[in-house]
């Protein structure tokens, strides 16, 4: 009798090339681990609220922002700003990390 070498539907894949997903769930642990914790922004729109947290922290990460301190500095110069596009990540970086970081 014959073993096979590999399972039938089975595909190849090259060595460099990650064989799970597990980046991706490390990824999504947060929001997992976070879902009771949200039920607690009691109100209607509390769904909405964490996404937008949820995507500011994001892309506050994928801009290399430190988001604690984007964060402090935000709700700090939220009122004063009249630009709130330049309250995002990337255009915060721009313009106001370097006053932070002094």
């Amino acid at each position: 009798m014959r073993v096979p070498t590999r399972r039938a539907g089975a595909s190849w894949r090259p060595s460099w090339q990650a064989s799970g997903n597990n980046a991706a769930e490390r990824g999504l642990r947060g929001f997992a681990v976070g879902r009771k914790n949200w039920l607690f922004f009691q109100r209607e729109g509390g769904r909405r609220t964490a996404a937008i947290l949820a995507s500011l922290l994001a892309t506050a990460k994928a801009a290399g922002v430190e988001p604690v301190t984007y964060f402090r500095d935000v709700l700090v110069r939220i009122d004063r700003e009249r630009d709130w596009s330049k309250l995002l990540p990337h255009a915060w970086k721009e313009h106001f990390a370097p006053e932070v970081e002094r």
